[in-house]
C-alpha cells in the first residue's frame, strides 16, 4: 500500500517536472521571439535615430530574415520558410540597389526644420 502510494506520488511529480519543462521552453522560445522583435526595431534606439527615411518594406524584410534565422538556428527550414527568405532577400537587395539610404543621425543634433525637410524629401521620392 505504501509503495503504490509512492509509485502514484512519483508519477505525479514526474508529470509536473515534464509539464513545467514543456511551459520553460515555450516560454524561452517566446521571450527569444520578443526580444528579436525588440532588437530589430529600427526606429528610435535610445537617443539615435537610426533611419529617418524610413522604410517600412525593408523593416519588415529585416525582421521577418531575422526570425527565420533564428528558425534555422534551431532546425531545417521548410521549403515554404525557404521560399520566404528568398523573397525578403531579393526585396532587401531591390532596395538597396534603388539608391534608398537610411540617414543615421543623432535626435538632439537635429532641427526641426532638417527633420521636415528630409520628410519632404522621402515623401518625394528623393
Amino acid at each position: 500500500m505504501v509503495d503504490d502510494i509512492n509509485s502514484m506520488f512519483s508519477e505525479a511529480q514526474h508529470a509536473t517536472i515534464v509539464e513545467l519543462s514543456q511551459k520553460i521552453v515555450k516560454l524561452e522560445e517566446e521571450r527569444d521571439h520578443l526580444k528579436l522583435l525588440l532588437e530589430s526595431t529600427p526606429l528610435v534606439q535610445g537617443e539615435k535615430l537610426v533611419s529617418v527615411g524610413y522604410n517600412l518594406e525593408e523593416n519588415i524584410a529585416k525582421v521577418q530574415l531575422a526570425l527565420l534565422n533564428q528558425r534555422s538556428m534551431q532546425q531545417e527550414l521548410t521549403l515554404e520558410e525557404t521560399k520566404k527568405c528568398e523573397i525578403f532577400s531579393k526585396i532587401l537587395t531591390a532596395i538597396r540597389n534603388s539608391g534608398i539610404k537610411n540617414v543615421d543621425n543623432t535626435i538632439s543634433k537635429l532641427k526641426s526644420e532638417d527633420l521636415l525637410a528630409q520628410l519632404e524629401s522621402s515623401a518625394d521620392g528623393g
